[in-house]
């Protein structure tokens, strides 16, 4: 979704109508300009302690319900490529990691206030939104052109701009906006905000975390 952090970069505009309108990058996928990440120097850094000594610190509590890792059946060397080789090119670790992750947090997709989604490339997006069970396999695309993801939408994402607006820091910036939208700081909140959905699932293996206020 689009951002209102200052410093994001120029995908941090688009639109359906402008991707459309920037140069193909990879054929026969069709995939343009706008649908990969921006290449980036940068960093983040995370401070994880104990939820008692956090409650003593300045800013409130973000706090880790559940982790989970997983990868995928068979999963062949390389990265990209195999992926051609799977039984499904279009599932991703997120299934397994879902199931995992869900179960050890004891909540699911409709507990689920606000998400930051890995994003490198924009199809990655969709599956995986797919694989968390926001919607069906199939329905990514109506269901982000719904304006689902948006502020106003059922399932807010990527509120600090992503890989695709922010800056491909590696995903380390999904969990420092995942944190802000817990502490309500976020430049992008989602009003109310207590969980948050942070996944690096398009690759195996792949894994993700479940933040929550401190209730």
């Amino acid at each position: 979704m689009p951002t209102r952090r200052p410093g994001t970069r120029p995908n941090a505009s688009r639109s359906w109508t402008n991707t459309a309108s920037t140069r193909s990058c990879s054929t026969p996928t069709s995939l343009r300009l706008f649908d990969f990440c921006l290449e980036t120097d940068g960093a983040c850094a995370v401070v994880v302690t104990s939820t008692e000594r956090a409650r003593d610190l300045r800013q409130s509590p973000a706090v880790i319900r559940a982790v989970a890792q997983a990868s995928i059946p068979n999963p062949q060397p390389g990265i990209q490529f195999p992926t051609l080789f799977r039984e499904s090119i279009t599932s991703l670790p997120a299934t397994a990691v879902a199931r995992t992750l869900y179960a050890r947090a004891g909540l699911g997709p409709a507990d689920i206030d606000v998400a930051q989604i890995y994003d490198c490339f924009s199809i990655t997006v969709l599956l995986q939104l797919e694989d968390w069970g926001f919607c069906k396999k199939g329905e990514g695309g109506p269901f982000v052109a719904s304006g689902e993801i948006g502020l106003g939408g059922s399932l807010p994402i990527n509120t600090g701009g992503g890989h695709l607006s922010e800056g491909y820091i590696h995903g380390m910036n999904h969990i420092v906006e995942g944190v802000r939208q817990i502490r309500g700081t976020s430049t992008s909140q989602v009003a109310g905000a207590e969980t948050c959905l942070v996944t690096a699932t398009p690759l195996p293996p792949g894994s993700a975390l479940i933040l929550t206020a401190d209730r």
